[in-house]
């Protein structure tokens, strides 16, 4: 069995931690230029945060890994992308992305599960939600 580790942002994860009924989470990465292929389905995709924390704060599940425009992904998942509302979203994008394209597309991930990340002091023992991705040609345009 593989695993995974992302890391990501400090407020994707507490806004998520801050949600006890999702079920599943978007794991989104701002490149959009390459599919996701690190895992198999059925395998522990890890989230940890970005430096100085660098620490593990959830995981889950892996299901599946798609290229989709950022409008999807929030049509898709809303605040399960781990902000409130497109415009949050796209500037987390926009704050990650190495190269500043004027279309917007992402590496999607979800997970689902029957919590969601729930302290920052979660740990790689605790119980993992399902995690997956999602792959569209489709692009977006940047508001």
């Amino acid at each position: 069995m593989n695993l995974f580790v992302g890391v990501t942002d400090g407020d994707w994860y507490e806004l998520l931690a801050s949600q006890p009924a999702l079920d599943e989470v978007n794991f989104w990465q701002p490149g959009g230029n390459t599919q996701f292929k690190a895992l198999a389905s059925g395998e522990l995709f890890l989230f940890k945060l970005h430096s100085p924390l660098n620490f593990i704060v959830g995981g889950g599940v892996f299901a599946h890994a798609s290229l989709l425009p950022a409008s999807l992904a929030w049509e898709s998942f809303g605040i399960a992308n781990g902000a409130t509302t497109i415009v949050e979203m796209r500037a987390r994008i926009e704050k990650y992305r190495k190269q500043r394209p004027a279309r917007t597309r992402i590496t999607a991930s979800a997970a689902s599960s029957s919590r969601s990340p729930s302290s920052s002091r979660a740990i790689a023992g605790s119980p993992f939600p399902r995690v997956g991705t999602r792959t569209s040609s489709r692009q977006d345009v940047l508001a």
